[in-house]
């Protein structure tokens, strides 16, 4: 069956179609576009060029002749400039079926007013913002009027498209009311048409919907960032970049069900003037196929109002979007030509967290000439994540330019798109690799670098309830951290992040457990920070998270129970953003790794507790065991049990007060290796354990060797037992720090736990066979009578 495509385009939106179209072995895929996108013309069987000059009928036959040499079924097309043409008719007159409306249902774009007029006609009205036309024929008066009216607090759109680069927005472009008439009047000489709106505030996001004119399939909403700069500022562009998660944290159930309300209305009015409306010109398909795309926003009271629309996939919305698609593309294509999107309507899409930056020429989106760059310095992993957009391959031999590969043109460049459950992480890698690109290419390129922080700007759904002396700090700080929380949660989480205490549902618990029983316990990483951020700086945060969460998870699986949540407490006399993020990153790394939900936490800053802007890190967990299954030792360990170690990691987090005095008072004998050691997250021993249990070799006793030493293993015995040690041997970082302290073996084994973090009781046959399953555990002694 001919699977032959063509895309129209070979900008960003056009190469993640390419990539998604490339997965299916069995399609050919054809380019029509003014340059060569290099990594469009990898997945290519042709890649044919047009003259940017062609006239629109020049333009037109050339793609018909295309379209009937390489038998094309399919056209997609990419971006609006051949959306006012009839490009689409004349296709359809030759029975090529394009994924795309035709050039009158397209104005919904094109032309502002009349899609300010549909949503008027579909009974929408209150979804427009309050507008004023303006033409030559307009009384100045009103004009006058309508901005004092909004206090000059209004939006200036020409009535023609501009790829998103005309909108003038008070504030920003202009700062007066001078400037407003000047910019009227301006526009008013050069024959536009143009239109005035009231200037919208809150947050912004798009809806796309699927559609073969018959049923509708929303994907999921997309906040997208159209400003140059910075903290939302600087001109209008197509776009800078974009976030999607799961649901998008501005926007409730209600919320996403109006905008994809105002999309099915307008897809109908659009859908019945194609079929009775006889202004309509085309005479061909009647429906409306492709893509809508609604810009909307969530404004500060709470309504959703439509700011434009689009007849296709945005750029680089169109990256995600087509990436949630759990179907294949062609598939795809063939239900909307044959009006049978109905069929897969509840299980095409999957949505996913993820974020998208461009990187443009650095006087973007005024540049006027091509520029030379280099990515060598990228690793192969990291060029997954690059999106070709306006770029060429350098095919000339110059020497000027042999240290150049690529050709950036004056439209967007690099678009890097990153997937991942936890928005942070995603967006950490594409800083590293904007640093990169730009290091390699300094002066060339132009990017946002507050995408993530603008996405969670004025959101009220705090997570930490902060309660020190810098609220604005603190606020920054729950913005920075609410999505590395999330990425912890799971479907026993019930409450959203900002409620005063966290939810967790026992229902699924309680089917997995004949008789479920909750275990707590709550510990500190002591001094131990002051170590951790001394050598390993702001890095050392992220460690001593993982710190918390893994002893505590220790601590509860001395009894066998497994995490289900976890609560921190952080305090300091001045809370640093980059520090306090970076420790919840850690926190979250653990949580992810050992399915424990990072459920609430809470920051405090209080210069008069707290000196020198020390920290204190606390934790609080609540595990689950089935009661016949608690591990206890005082009744099950029995003389002549046998003590099993497995390693530690380093000291874990306790013994730094003795630690920082042998690094004062020896400071040049504390080796780089040495420092390592002692910032070394503290190791968690559950998939040890649960391997063991797996098994089915029967555990009498666990002892977590925290503070205190090996004092703890009576904790776990009946008052008429003892441990004897035959085999205890000091890993190679105590025995150095025995030997700078000349510290008494006594004083080691009641201080540290000297390279043996977990001890497993249990019978001499389990213990040879722990040691055969784990090859780094050790027999280290054994239970005697006192």
């Amino acid at each position: 069956m001919n699977s032959n495509i063509l895309i129209i385009g070979s900008g960003g939106r056009e190469n993640a179609i390419f990539h998604k179209l490339s997965k299916n072995p069995l399609v050919k895929l054809y380019c029509y576009s003014t340059f060569i996108n290099p990594q469009i013309e990898t997945l290519c069987e042709k890649y044919i060029i047009f003259d940017k000059g062609d006239t629109e009928e020049e333009f037109i036959r050339k793609c018909k002749h295309t379209c009937i040499f390489y038998d094309i079924k399919y056209i997609i097309i990419g971006s609006e400039k051949y959306l006012v043409t009839d490009i689409v008719k004349e296709l359809e007159s030759i029975n090529k079926f394009c994924i795309a409306p035709n050039k009158d249902q397209a104005k919904i774009e094109t032309d502002k007013i009349f899609a300010r007029q549909c949503l008027i006609e579909a009974n929408l009205s209150v979804c427009n913002p309050e507008f004023l036309i303006i033409d030559s024929n307009t009384d100045l008066r009103n004009i006058y009027r309508f901005i004092k009216q909004y206090n000059n607090e209004i939006v200036i759109k020409p009535h023609s498209p501009c790829s998103g680069k005309g909108v003038l927005v008070y504030g920003d472009h202009l700062h007066s009311f001078e400037d407003i008439i000047e910019c009227v009047t301006e526009l008013l000489e050069k024959k536009q048409t143009l239109l005035m709106e009231e200037k919208l505030v809150g947050k912004e996001f798009s809806l796309i919907t699927i559609t073969d004119g018959k049923t509708n399939i929303h994907t999921s909403p997309v906040c997208d960032f159209k400003r140059l700069n910075n903290n939302d500022k600087g001109v209008n562009t197509g776009s800078m970049g974009c976030i999607t998660e799961k649901k998008l944290w501005f926007l409730d159930e209600g919320d996403i069900k109006e905008a994809q309300k105002i999309n099915d209305v307008i897809l109908k009015l659009l859908n019945d003037k194609g079929q009775f409306d006889i202004s309509f010109n085309s005479r061909t398909n009647k429906f409306y196929k492709g893509f809508l795309y609604g810009s909307f926003i969530k404004t500060i009271s709470g309504e959703i109002k439509v700011i434009e629309f689009n007849a296709r996939l945005g750029d680089p919305e169109a990256i995600p979007i087509v990436n949630e698609l759990s179907i294949d593309f062609v598939s795809l294509c063939n239900h909307i030509k044959s009006q049978t999107l109905d069929e897969i309507k509840e299980d095409c899409l999957d949505a996913k967290s993820s974020v998208c930056s461009y990187m443009v020429p650095k006087n973007y989106p005024d540049s006027k000439a091509s520029f030379t760059f280099n990515l060598d310095n990228l690793t192969k992993e990291e060029m997954k994540y690059i999106y070709f957009s306006s770029v060429e391959e350098i095919t000339i031999e110059d020497d000027e330019l042999m240290n150049e590969k690529y050709i950036g043109l004056t439209s967007r460049t690099l678009a890097i798109y990153v997937e991942h459950d936890c928005l942070e992480m995603a967006n950490d890698i594409i800083m590293d690799i904007q640093q990169k690109i730009t290091k390699q290419n300094p002066g060339k390129f132009h990017c946002r670098t507050d995408l993530l922080k603008i996405y969670h700007m004025n959101n009220k759904q705090d997570l930490y309830k902060e309660v020190g002396v810098d609220i604005e700090g603190g606020d920054n700080i729950v913005k920075e951290i609410s999505g590395l929380v999330k990425s912890t949660y799971n479907k026993n989480v019930l409450n959203e992040i900002g409620s005063f205490g966290g939810c967790f549902g026992l229902e699924e618990i309680q089917t997995q457990y004949d008789n479920p029983v909750l275990v707590s316990s709550i510990d500190g990483v002591g001094t131990k920070s002051i170590v951790s951020i001394k050598y390993s700086g702001e890095k050392g945060f992220n460690y001593l998270g993982q710190d918390i969460v893994n002893h505590c998870i220790n601590d509860i699986l001395v009894q066998g129970a497994v995490p289900l949540f976890f609560m921190d407490y952080i305090a300091s006399s001045k809370l640093k953003e980059k520090e306090v993020v970076e420790f919840v990153k850690g926190i979250t790394i653990s949580c992810r790794q050992y399915n424990c939900a990072l459920l609430g936490g809470e920051t405090a800053e209080m210069p008069g507790i707290y000196t020198d802007s020390n920290y204190d890190f606390v934790g609080c967990i609540t595990g689950v065991v089935d009661k016949k299954n608690i591990i206890n030792g005082v009744q099950n360990i029995k003389e002549g049990d046998i003590m099993v170690g497995i390693p530690s990691s380093g000291l874990h987090t306790n013994g730094y007060s003795l630690i920082r005095k042998l690094i004062e008072d020896y400071p040049n004998q504390i080796t780089d290796e040495m420092k390592t050691q002692l910032c070394a997250p503290h190791r968690c021993y559950l998939n040890e354990i649960k391997l063991i249990q797996e098994h089915k070799m029967d555990i009498h006793g666990l002892c977590h060797i925290t503070g205190g030493g090996f004092g703890n293993i009576s904790r776990v015995l009946d008052k008429s037992l003892t441990y004897h040690f035959n085999n205890l041997e000091y890993s190679l970082l105590f025995k150095n720090i025995q030997k700078i302290g000349n510290i008494s073996k006594r004083e080691m084994e009641k201080v540290f736990n000297c390279g043996w973090g977990m001890i497993i009781i249990v019978t001499d046959i389990n213990a040879r066979n722990i040691i055969k399953i784990i090859p780094e555990t050790q027999i280290l002694g054994e239970i005697v009578r006192k």
